[in-house]
């Protein structure tokens, strides 16, 4: 048998790659470089599609998170086109018994494996992050970039270098120049590729956000120390108050169910939201007002004895903690609640409600009254806002058969109405803090349910407005 030249000779040439065919491993490769890439921004723009809420909130990433994200597929994409040209120009006739037979193989068959293997291990973390942090709204609370982009650097260097070993154990020191040429290469396509946006992904924000009605209306959600978390979802309906439109003289607009309406129809509304609901349920039932900080208080008195008169005895206003550890959206069920006057009495009513608003009840009547943003009246003072809760502190010890009566004016704005609400709501709270922790060694959130009801009921939130002026 006759020995071919150079068999044992480990260099390109011995492996007999054709300039045509080096060529075409090159055009192969960028083909492959860009469908890859395309798959990878495609699937990453659908699962953010995907994972729409039902309040229209977006898995929103930003501009530099988008560009970081890109970067990372194009260098997946183009070292796996790089480990695509080395198997086309590596296949062909093979020698079964030289060391060049050999070595063609060993390398297809090490580049093969490396790409299936990290494409299934990819696809699971994959599945894996948009299933716990996608589809459940995790995306609110955790992110991979910018805490975590050292995984993806590591993930791109050990997938490169991974894609030499087997070339490495062949050609030994050799191949150091052609891995330095590789990197400069791969570097810059991956670069020049990543620069390549596929969809227009801020044209997608736009068009889902607009369909959430606090982004489209520009709903500014005021803040607050105190608040709850709405539970039982099914019990809860939304109204959403906006600041007045330039053509509208003025006038706050109304929207439920992504429409503009007005203040006397949602009367028919309410009617419609109860008929799906049981008779004991309907006192259950909580309105989420999601108002602006900037509405008059003249608008929200007439909402609020519009819902009195037609069942609702049951309010919750959404708020913002003042410290928060994650994206707004996050808290979009946070509320300070409220018990109103309704003018209807139901076969099944709460018995706190029964005497509730009757200030006869009461032997401490606290009075507040809204001066400006500093000032407010406290019973026949003026003081201080910063001192309120400590003032109401007192007299609730003083004398714990209260209520406080809370007065409002037309020009109030929202803002200043639930800064006051929030003190009056911290004061309580802090009540019952106290006593748990002098009585039981605890703080209030941590005693058991039967406990904390019996500290509710000493230390209840018995609120009476002067709510509707004329």
């Amino acid at each position: 048998m006759e020995i071919e030249k150079n068999y044992l000779h480990n260099n390109f040439a011995s492996l007999g790659i054709s300039r045509n065919k080096f060529l075409g491993g090159i055009i192969l490769g960028l083909f492959y470089a860009f469908i890859i890439y395309s798959l990878l921004y495609l699937t990453r723009e659908s699962y953010r599609i995907l994972t729409v809420t039902e309040n229209y909130d977006l898995w929103i990433l930003t501009d530099t998170e988008v560009n970081f994200y890109n970067l990372f597929y194009s260098f997946i994409s183009v070292i796996f086109a790089q480990s695509i040209c080395f198997s086309f120009w590596l296949s062909g006739r093979r020698s079964s018994f030289a060391w060049r037979g050999y070595s063609r193989t060993s390398i297809i068959n090490d580049q093969n494996v490396l790409n299936w293997t990290f494409m299934l291990w990819f696809s699971k973390m994959a599945v894996f992050y948009v299933t716990f942090f996608g589809f459940l709204g995790g995306f609110y609370v955790f992110s991979l970039f910018p805490d975590y982009n050292y995984l993806f650097i590591l993930i791109i260097i050990v997938l490169y270098l991974h894609s030499w070993i087997s070339i490495r154990r062949v050609f030994k020191n050799k191949s150091l120049r052609w891995m330095l040429i590789s990197i400069f290469i791969v570097s810059g396509l991956s670069i020049g590729l990543s620069r390549i946006n596929l969809i227009d992904y801020k044209a997608i924000n736009e068009t889902i956000l607009k369909m959430d009605i606090s982004y489209k209306y520009n709903i500014v959600i005021p803040e607050s120390k105190v608040y709850a978390r709405l539970e039982n979802r099914y019990l809860i309906k939304n109204i959403y108050v906006a600041t007045a439109e330039k053509s509208n003289n003025n006038k706050p607009i109304l929207i439920i169910d992504d429409k503009k309406i007005e203040l006397n129809l949602l009367s028919q509304i309410i009617d419609n939201w109860q008929m799906d609901y049981d008779a004991i349920d309907i006192p259950r039932i909580k309105y989420q007002l999601h108002i602006d900080k900037n509405i008059p208080m003249s608008f929200i008195n007439n909402l609020k004895k519009e819902l009195g008169n037609n069942c609702v005895s049951k309010i919750a206003y959404a708020v913002l903690p003042k410290i928060r550890e994650y994206d707004k959206r996050y808290y979009r069920n946070y509320a300070i609640m409220l018990d109103i006057p309704c003018s209807v009495t139901f076969d099944f009513i709460p018995p706190h409600l029964e005497s509730y608003f009757d200030l006869k009840n009461y032997e401490n009547i606290i009075e507040i009254k809204t001066e400006n943003k500093s000032l407010c009246h406290f019973n026949t003072s003026i003081v201080k806002i910063d001192s309120l809760k400590e003032q109401i502190k007192w007299l609730i010890k003083k004398n714990p058969n209260y209520i406080i009566k809370f007065n409002t004016t037309n020009n109030d704005t929202f803002s200043a109405y639930l800064k006051l609400l929030s003190i009056i709501n911290e004061a309580i709270n802090e009540l019952r803090n106290d006593y748990a922790l002098s009585q039981y060694k605890l703080n209030f959130i941590e005693l058991d349910e039967e406990r904390k009801n019996a500290l509710e009921n000493r230390f209840p939130l018995r609120l009476y407005e002067d709510a509707y002026p004329l």
